[in-house]
C-alpha cells in the first residue's frame, strides 16, 4: 500500500470496525485464559468497557502490519485478526 492509500484506510470506518470487533474477539479469549498478567488482563478489561476507544488506538499500528499492508482494505478476516492479536501484544 502506498502511504496514502494506508492514511485512508486508517480514518476508514469500516475499517476500525473490523478493528474492534477483532480486538473485542481477542479480550474475549484473554479473559478466558486462567493465567494473566496484569497488563494483559488490563488490556482486556479495558477493551470490552471502551471497544471503540480500542479501535481508534489499534487502527494505525494495525494498517501498517504486514498482513494489512499487502492486502489493504481487502484484508481477510483471519489475517486481520492476526495483525490486532499481534499489535495488541504489543501494546500490553
Amino acid at each position: 500500500m502506498t502511504l496514502l492509500e494506508s492514511a485512508n484506510l486508517m480514518i476508514n470506518i469500516d475499517f476500525r470496525n473490523r478493528v474492534k470487533v477483532a480486538a473485542l474477539q481477542y479480550a474475549q479469549y484473554i479473559q478466558l485464559q486462567s493465567a494473566n498478567s496484569n497488563s494483559r488482563a488490563s488490556w482486556a478489561q479495558r477493551t470490552i468497557q471502551s471497544p471503540d476507544q480500542a479501535a481508534i488506538q489499534l487502527v494505525p499500528a494495525v494498517v501498517m502490519n504486514v498482513n494489512v499492508q499487502q492486502a489493504g482494505p481487502d484484508v481477510t478476516d483471519l489475517n486481520l485478526q492476526a495483525a490486532v492479536q499481534a499489535v495488541s501484544d504489543l501494546q500490553m
